[in-house]
């Protein structure tokens, strides 16, 4: 009896993944990955590529939701509390003034 082409061609990348799995203690790279993908037969390609899609559509899925509930967003009153007295609105008017006092300068 023959083998068919796609127990053929399947056996030796069994084989090898099998290997690469028992050696290897690393995640395998992607010239791997497409190298041991371009030997499988188009009906696993393609089962491989259904595989693969459903994976990405789930993490999109899980990335995009909202994690949990929104972090409440922290008041600003008092946020500077811990520096002491604000500035008073005479002190303001008063460095105003000072700036001001030769704002249009004859010097330029």
């Amino acid at each position: 009896m023959e083998q068919s082409t796609t127990q053929v061609e399947t056996l030796p990348v069994r084989e090898a993944a099998a290997a690469y799995a028992s050696a290897s203690t690393e995640q395998p790279s992607l010239e791997f990955v497409l190298t041991m993908a371009s030997r499988l037969a188009l009906t696993e390609q393609l089962q491989v590529i259904q595989f693969l899609a459903e994976r990405l559509s789930a993490a999109t899925r899980t990335a995009a939701k909202p994690q949990g509930h929104k972090k409440k967003s922290r008041s600003l009153r008092g946020l500077w509390a811990d520096l002491g007295p604000g500035l008073s609105a005479e002190d303001i008017d008063a460095s105003r003034r000072e700036m001001l006092a030769n704002f249009p300068r004859d010097d330029f």
